[in-house]
C-alpha cells in the first residue's frame, strides 16, 4: 500500500473542502498531520480523482494556494522559508531524500538564472498518477508566487508534441490536456523575484506565518490563550489540569472549551512543541538535546523518536535541510 505525506493530504482535503463541497467520502476522518507524518494514498487518490473528473486538471493545480491557509508543519516552514525557486527544489529534494520517498524531482537551471525544468518521477514502485504530477507543480507554482516571483509562468512539456502552457502570471491557463501523455515534465520561468537572500548567502528569510493548527473555533479566545501560556513554559510537562488553574478554569470547564472549538489538548500541545522546535533547529548554535527539554520532550531520544514520526524525518536531517538555505549559492 502506497503512503502519502500526512501534510499534503490534509491540504487536498481542506481545499476539497472549501472549494468541491461533497467530495469527501461519508465517515472518513481527516489525516491528522500532527501525529503521523504519512497516511495511506486511498484518499489522495479518491478526492483527485474526482476533483479532476468533476473540475478539471486546474482544480488540481490550484490545491496549492492554500498553503497560507495550512496550519504550521515543519515541512511548509522549510518549503516557505526558501523564497526562490532553485532553493525550494533543492530542499524539497533533500527531503526526498531523508525520508526515503517513493516519488522524487530533479530540476535543471536555466542558463540566465530565471527559469528551469523540473521532472517528478518515481524511484520504485507504480509509477506517478498525472494527478500526483499535477499536484506537485501546482504546489511549487504557489509556493513560488508567495516567495515573490514576478512574471512566472509554467509549462508542461511532453514527451513528444508541443509545450502546454498551464500558468502564466499570477493566473492558471484554461486547458484541459489528454492526460494519456505524461505530465512529468515542466518548465518554469520568470522575469524577477522580490524577496531573495543576499549576497552573502548568510541569512536565511524569515518565512510567511502560518497559523499554528489548520483550523478550530476560537470564538472565545480561550485557546489563543491556552497556546501563548504554553508557549511561555513549553519547557513545563504540561497536563490539561496544570492549564486550566493557570488559566482560571476548572479542568473539566476548560475540556468543554476545547471540544467546543474541535480541537484536542494533546494536538495542541504536539504542535506548538514541534512549531518551537522546527524554529530552533534553524539556529546551528543550540544542540539538539538542549532543543528537545526547551519544548518539554523529557529527553533528546523521546524528541527525535517523536519528531521522526510526526514529521517523517529525524531533527538532525530536518536542521541539515534548514541550514543549507543559509549557503546555497544565489
Amino acid at each position: 500500500m502506497g503512503r502519502t505525506a500526512s501534510t499534503i493530504l490534509r491540504l487536498i482535503v481542506e481545499e476539497s473542502n472549501r472549494y468541491h463541497a461533497g467530495l469527501m467520502p461519508a465517515g472518513m476522518e481527516k489525516p491528522d498531520y500532527i501525529r503521523t507524518a504519512y497516511a495511506s494514498d486511498n484518499l489522495k487518490h479518491y478526492l483527485l480523482d474526482s476533483i479532476y473528473a468533476n473540475h478539471g486538471p486546474n482544480a488540481i493545480l490550484q490545491i496549492g494556494r492554500g498553503i497560507d491557509k495550512a496550519g504550521f508543519t515543519p515541512l511548509w516552514h522549510i518549503l516557505l522559508a526558501a523564497v526562490r525557486p532553485d532553493r525550494l527544489l533543492n530542499s524539497w529534494r533533500k527531503i526526498e531524500e531523508f525520508s526515503k520517498a517513493r516519488f522524487r524531482i530533479d530540476y535543471i537551471p536555466g542558463a540566465n538564472g530565471k527559469g528551469l525544468r523540473i521532472h517528478h518521477y518515481t524511484r520504485f514502485g507504480p509509477i506517478a498518477r498525472d494527478t500526483e504530477n499535477l499536484l506537485i507543480i501546482g504546489l511549487f507554482l504557489s509556493v513560488f508566487k508567495k516567495g515573490g516571483c514576478q512574471g512566472l509562468r509554467c509549462y508542461m512539456t511532453p514527451q513528444s508534441g508541443p509545450e502546454v502552457l498551464v500558468y502564466h502570471t499570477g493566473d492558471f491557463v484554461d486547458w484541459r490536456p489528454n492526460l494519456g501523455a505524461p505530465t512529468g515534465h515542466w518548465r518554469l520561468e520568470w522575469d524577477n523575484y522580490e524577496i531573495g537572500l543576499p549576497a552573502s548567502g548568510l541569512q536565511a528569510p524569515t518565512p510567511p506565518i502560518l497559523p499554528l493548527l489548520a483550523e478550530y473555533q476560537d470564538s472565545s479566545g480561550i485557546i489563543e490563550s491556552s497556546v501563548s501560556v504554553v508557549k511561555n513554559d513549553l519547557s513545563h510537562a504540561w497536563k490539561i489540569g496544570d492549564l486550566a488553574c493557570t488559566l482560571g478554569f476548572s479542568q473539566r470547564s476548560l475540556q468543554r472549551h476545547f471540544q467546543q472549538s474541535e480541537l484536542n489538548f494533546s494536538i495542541l500541545l504536539r504542535a506548538i512543541r514541534f512549531q518551537q522546535a522546527s524554529l530552533l533547529l534553524s539556529n546551528p548554535e543550540r544542540s539538539i538535546t538542549d532543543i528537545s527539554y526547551i519544548c518539554g520532550f523529557s529527553d533528546s531520544a523521546h524528541f527525535s523518536r517523536d519528531f521522526r514520526k510526526g514529521v517523517g524525518i529525524s531533527p538532525s536531517a530536518y536542521r541539515h535541510v534548514s541550514l543549507s538555505l543559509r549557503h546555497t549559492t544565489p
